[in-house]
C-alpha cells in the first residue's frame, strides 16, 4: 500500500490523505509551504515540510 500524507497549516484545518506523488505535486505548486507540517499516516509526530529534500530540495547557488 502506498503511503498517505497529511498536511497541517497553522490556522488551517488538517487535509489529506494524499499519496506521496500528490504530496510532491502540491509542493512544486505551492500547494504544500516549506513551513506546513506534514505527517505520514500512522505516524504521530509531524515534520515540517521543508525538511523533506524530496519536497524541497535544496538548491546550490
Amino acid at each position: 500500500m502506498a503511503s498517505q500524507w497529511f498536511i497541517n497549516r497553522v490556522g488551517a484545518k488538517s487535509s489529506g490523505p494524499f499519496t506521496s506523488q500528490k504530496l510532491k505535486e502540491l509542493a512544486s505548486s505551492g500547494g504544500v509551504l516549506a513551513s506546513d507540517m506534514i505527517r505520514k499516516e500512522g505516524v504521530d509526530k509531524a515534520v515540517k515540510a521543508g525538511k523533506l529534500k524530496a519536497l524541497f530540495p535544496r538548491t546550490s547557488l
